[in-house]
């Protein structure tokens, strides 16, 4: 976005006034000024001020400053901003992503620690993020339930703030993968931008929701919208999670959790994208890698 600042005034003729100024500045010094009868003029000889000097200057000077003032207020002065055009080269970009319960396993590690998969999923997109620079990105997450967490912006900073207030749980505990998708095709239907993905990433098996994974899926193809999805977890089904325990403790508890490849698979197939599996925090990053090498297409941005 090109902006471009100028400063205007809504009544220019008022600033002829100014002229004036001057004026009363010769006015000023050819006025007379009152006398004071003394016994003798002695006391002023010795301390000889003159008739100009600074303090005598100083009320005209102010005088002039206040009625510059109100000249410039009359003049109405405006600040424009415009706006420009332009083609960038980008695509349109959906990250729909899984906060159901599950999402909760400790089957993940960074930096020698183990953390849930929500934390490293946030970690790898917002680099995901970080790396695009003319692409429009929006955000879905679901559980039980699917929301627009950001429409499409080329503010990334806002769309990493945005990102950061995801929560496990913030839709609810159940894994709506139809209706995520459906939502995130929804943002995108209607745009005329020649390229439009979505990058769904789930742990589970779809348990919620109004839509079929399949259904979505149709609904992204007959739009022209590529879906890439990636099944995020290790391939152990009984996995550890932590949750509040009394007194402000933590408790580590086991949760079963399979995710459905042959879903998300089809649903890839059927878009033209492409299915990957995250077992580890590397293998995450290679696959938000591969994605970021796509290629970029024309979109108007204002």
């Amino acid at each position: 976005m090109n902006w471009i600042y100028s400063l205007t005034f809504k009544h220019p003729y008022f600033l002829t006034l100014l002229a004036l100024i001057p004026l009363f500045w010769i006015f000023d010094l050819k006025r007379r000024r009152g006398i004071i009868h003394y016994s003798s003029t002695d006391l002023f000889t010795a301390a000889q001020i003159k008739k100009n000097t600074s303090p005598f200057l100083i009320p005209r000077f102010l005088r002039s400053i206040v009625f510059a003032g109100i000249i410039l207020a009359l003049a109405r002065p405006q600040e424009v901003k415009q706006w420009s055009e332009q083609i960038t080269a980008g695509i349109d970009i959906i990250l729909t992503i899984d906060t159901s319960r599950s999402m909760q396993a400790q089957d993940f590690e960074v930096n020698g620690q183990e953390v849930n998969r929500l934390m490293v999923v946030k970690q790898v997109v917002s680099q995901f993020i970080e790396r695009r620079k003319t692409d429009r990105i929006g955000m879905v997450v679901f559980g039980d339930l699917a929301f627009t967490q950001s429409p499409l912006t080329l503010d990334y900073p806002l769309l990493l703030d945005f990102l950061k207030k995801v929560q496990i749980g913030i839709a609810g505990d159940g894994t709506a993968i139809g209706d995520g998708l459906a939502l995130s095709v929804k943002r995108l239907k209607d745009l005329k931008s020649a390229s439009k993905i979505i990058i769904l990433l789930t742990d589970g098996t779809n348990t919620s929701g109004e839509l079929k994974p399949e259904e979505a899926a149709d609904l992204a193809a007959v739009f022209g919208i590529k879906v890439y999805t990636v099944g995020v977890g290790s391939q152990s089904t009984e996995l550890p999670i932590l949750v509040p325990g009394p007194f402000g403790s933590v408790v580590q508890q086991t949760i079963s959790a399979e995710i459905d490849e042959e879903t998300l698979k089809k649903i890839s197939e059927k878009t033209h994208g492409q299915y990957f599996r995250a077992t580890n925090t590397e293998s995450l990053q290679k696959i938000y890698q591969t994605i970021d090498q796509m290629e970029k297409t024309e979109a108007k941005v204002k």
